[in-house]
């Protein structure tokens, strides 16, 4: 018990440590299959191979390639590096959605107070469309540290220029796939722009930059690469029949930088930069905002739908918290039928034990009639041949000489002294009875 609690305080801590690190880029991506690509073409392996390239490219590790796809712990030999991988099935018994997750932990090749964490996920909702999930964090030990430390100078991941610029794959935001260069509006795009500013499905929020002079589109693309849909326009006319165009509530100022959010039912308020802000700011203020407000944070929605280690390893925990509960379920079922049976194999044995008591109680009563009716009928048979005998010797020998003639009756003298002597012998036979 005590270790399950000393695993549970460690969790907290970690969670807690995780909570305190400052984002430097994220990046969601809706990633389908190019319609090009031969069929049964492995949507999976293609992301794998894309982040553990990423992986040997940015950090110079090389890992076991079954175990980042599956699931494990691997590290450099200096501990430099730390990665763990891990993968689970949404719903056990069907094939998607499948979730894939990996996160490194690095320390900083110049800071040693810097760490750096970065989580990669995937959710792979069919065959050729997924979505991709990326952050990238950082925090500093600052424990007996006097000065402040200077944050650590960001770039986009080389993950999503190589992403976006894969011809296997596309990224999506609605029905647009995201190029990788800047959307100049011509002429014979704008009904492709107007489509997609108008998107319901549209995920990613487009930035329109009407002043091209003022604010480097390329800069801003570099910048905010996969969270902003970067599209700029110089023709004053085009910009005109742009605006005729477009709902009351998104039309736009000449001179400006406009970020249209993603569309919903309730009314919404599209943020800009005036003319007059990006004179008194600066074009690398004006950007460098662009990128804390869009590629530093994560919307609700966004976070909750977000594929880490951490969703895995509670999806693996639910999933054995519902197996113990249905195991304990049937036990239970099981030992409610165990009582049942123990307490109808009671009711039987005293069934059996009151059967048994009452033959033993009328064995016993026949066994003593039998003997007592034994008894009496060799007793009463003994008193029989008592008086049989006794009526025979009084027949025999009761007055011996009587009928005999005269000379007989004298010569009997010594039958009737045998007489005598039986009688005594027969009395003491009685009497020894």
């Amino acid at each position: 018990m005590s270790a399950i609690m000393n695993a549970t305080l460690r969790e907290r801590t970690f969670n807690m440590i995780d909570n305190t690190n400052t984002m430097t880029f994220k990046g969601i991506f809706r990633v389908a299959v190019n319609p090009q690509m031969p069929e049964g073409f492995n949507l999976l392996e293609a992301l794998h191979g894309l982040i553990y390239d990423y992986l040997r490219t940015c950090y110079g590790f090389e890992p076991d390639y079954n175990v980042f796809r599956t699931y494990g712990k691997l590290a450099t030999e200096n501990e430099t590096v730390r990665v763990q991988t891990g993968s689970i099935r949404e719903v056990e018994d069907q094939p998607y959605s499948f979730l894939w997750a990996m996160r490194i932990r690095a320390r900083d090749r110049f800071n040693r107070r810097r760490n750096w964490l970065t989580h990669v996920g995937i959710r792979q909702d069919g065959p050729a469309s997924a979505s991709l999930y990326f952050a990238e964090l950082y925090s500093d030990y600052t424990v007996g540290l006097l000065t402040g430390a200077l944050p650590p100078t960001t770039e986009t991941p080389t993950l999503f220029d190589v992403l976006m610029r894969s011809r296997r794959l596309m990224c999506l935001s609605g029905a647009h796939t995201l190029s990788a260069y800047p959307w100049a509006i011509t002429d014979g795009e704008l009904d492709a722009f107007l489509d997609l500013l108008l998107d319901p499905e549209r995920t990613l929020p487009v930035l329109l930059i009407t002043c091209p002079d003022l604010v480097s589109p390329s800069l801003v693309y570099e910048r905010a690469k996969g969270n902003l849909i970067i599209c700029w326009l110089d023709d004053y006319p085009l910009f005109g029949m742009l605006n005729s165009r477009l709902p009351l509530g998104l039309r736009t100022e000449w001179d400006t930088v406009r970020v249209f959010l993603p569309l919903t039912q309730e009314p919404q308020f599209h943020p800009f930069v005036t003319l007059q802000e990006i004179n008194r700011l600066g074009e690398i203020a004006v950007v460098e905002n662009l990128y804390r407000a869009f590629c530093t944070c994560l919307r609700n929605e966004d976070r909750y739908a977000f594929v880490t280690i951490d969703t895995i390893r509670d999806l693996l925990r639910d999933r054995a918290t519902a197996a113990l509960k249905a195991q304990n379920l049937d036990q239970g079922t099981a030992i409610r039928d165990l009582h049942l049976k123990n307490a109808e194999l009671s009711a039987q044995r005293t069934k059996l034990s009151d059967r048994l008591k009452l033959a033993q109680e009328q064995l016993d009563r026949t066994d003593a009639s039998e003997y007592e009716a034994l008894l009496s009928e060799a007793l009463g048979e003994t008193d029989r041949l008592n008086k049989g005998l006794d009526t025979l010797i009084a027949r025999l020998y009761a007055d011996p000489g009587v009928g005999l003639p005269a000379d007989e009756a004298r010569s009997n003298v010594k039958l009737g002294d045998l007489y005598q002597a039986l009688n005594y012998c027969f009395d003491r036979l009685r009497r020894w009875e």
